[in-house]
């Protein structure tokens, strides 16, 4: 087994390094760049995790966007690597409720199967075409982070939900060209509220405070 010393970003270091351990099977998960082509037919064995049910939510953010889609239902996806990005054919799928947080235990669960069949006599599958609809999302944040005018109430409590990643910042309403933290539809109905009485109210009256709830003046 080859262990790299340091983290490569070159892809030309990335197939120099790669070429030297001529690997039997190539892996990803999380990783955020697109593995070359030169890389790839390095082997016949190349695949990838992906935290969603592939065609849907290919790209990034996909925990993002299947909340505020409103899907009942996400997992994991193991492909077969292309050159598009999360386009191959599918090994194996893993399905949960839509809890995102209980997505690296069912990623688990769909390597185990994955790798029973490839240290198998018969190795990996040829794998099947990604059926029903698809969707590709960019790395760039959703709305930049911010509740959009024209959304509905259902469509900015699954916002607010879909933005939580602690430790960095979560939803947030523009208020007099502030941006304002929303942590709950309530600090979002109290923030409309105070802003339609008063253009140039103070928007950190509806703040959420240290711990977390909301002063709610309105």
């Amino acid at each position: 087994m080859y262990t790299p010393q340091v983290l490569l970003d070159s892809n030309a270091e990335i197939l120099k390094v790669a070429s030297g351990f001529r690997p039997d099977l190539i892996v990803s998960a999380s990783y955020r760049k697109k593995i070359t082509a030169s890389v790839l037919n390095l082997c016949p064995d190349c695949v990838n995790f992906h935290p969603s049910l592939l065609p849907k939510h290919r790209g990034c953010w996909s925990g993002f966007w299947c909340i505020f889609d409103g899907d009942t239902e996400t997992g994991v996806t193991c492909h077969r690597m292309v050159e598009d990005f999360d386009a191959g054919l599918i090994l194996q799928q893993e399905r949960l409720q839509v809890v995102y947080k209980k997505l690296l235990p069912v990623t688990a669960n769909c390597a185990r199967a994955v790798f029973s069949h490839y240290f198998s006599s018969t190795g990996l599958p040829p794998g099947e075409v990604q059926r029903g609809e698809s969707s590709y999302h960019y790395r760039k944040l959703p709305f930049e982070g911010l509740i959009q005018p024209e959304w509905s109430e259902e469509q900015v409590e699954r916002f607010i939900r879909a933005m939580y990643f602690p430790p960095f910042d979560g939803a947030a309403l523009l208020v007099n060209g502030r941006p304002m933290p929303v942590e709950s539809l309530e600090a979002y109905r109290c923030l409309q509220r105070s802003s339609a009485a008063s253009p140039m109210v103070e928007p950190h009256s509806c703040a959420p405070t240290q711990d977390h709830s909301v002063v709610l003046p309105c």
